[in-house]
């Protein structure tokens, strides 16, 4: 996909409060990246980077929601990426504005009001995402959320496929995830863990939270075991 492939034409710049960079691929399309190279957040402090990047895509949600939408998210740095440690940085900064007692942790009611109201999708979010099952979303748990959407397409089917090949997944349904990982021309979808989220990337993942809850649940998992005991 030469659209997840950038070459930078422009200098980074500061766009009303949030910063942004200005990437052109191959083609003439250019695309918005929002990083954590500039912030509130000092440079060298834990986890920096991640909080920059979080807290610049909440001042464009405010200002810009649709570029947002539209834009990839770099999370770590792409020289010397710090994965885990930027995944709890930007999982902390995501967390922070919506956490209405500063408990560091996000409960059903903050989810539903999160998500405007909508309480399905916030339901459907905790039962994946609250896998330690106390009825909150912690830090951890979204920071393994963060790693998840940087390789959201690869790292469900390679979770299903894992699930077939041991006999746990039925005929039927192991078919149906099949289509899932094709796109509209039939080519495979891909995603790597590169330190960015694109927006398939994204979609992919909440498609996945709201439509395979179990395998996707499974995953996070998995990612949240392997995350260092402290970030």
């Amino acid at each position: 996909m030469g659209a997840l492939v950038f070459i930078r034409v422009q200098q980074s710049c500061f766009e009303g409060l949030f910063y942004i960079e200005q990437h052109r691929d191959k083609g003439d399309f250019m695309s918005t990246v929002f990083s954590g190279e500039q912030g509130p957040f000092v440079k060298g402090t834990q986890g920096y980077y991640g909080r920059n990047a979080a807290y610049n895509v909440q001042l464009a949600r405010i200002y810009d929601p649709l570029k947002v939408d539209q834009a990839t998210i770099r999370y770590t740095p792409e020289t010397s990426p710090r994965f885990a440690e930027d995944s709890f940085g930007y999982a902390r900064q995501d967390i922070n504005p919506l956490d209405g007692d500063q408990d560091g942790r996000l409960s059903r009611d903050e989810l539903v009001k999160a998500f405007g109201g909508e309480k399905p999708m916030a339901d459907a979010f905790m039962k994946v995402l609250d896998t330690n099952d106390d009825g909150q979303i912690d830090r951890r748990e979204m920071a393994a959320y963060v790693l998840f959407q940087d390789h959201s397409a690869g790292l469900v089917q390679g979770a299903a496929e894992a699930m077939a090949e041991a006999n746990l997944l039925p005929a039927a349904q192991q078919a149906q995830l099949e289509k899932s990982f094709k796109g509209p021309d039939g080519e495979p979808l891909t995603s790597k863990a590169d330190g960015q989220i694109t927006p398939f990337e994204r979609a992919f993942a909440e498609m996945a939270v709201v439509n395979l809850p179990t395998l996707t649940r499974t995953v996070l998992t998995e990612i949240d075991a392997a995350l260092p005991a402290k970030p």
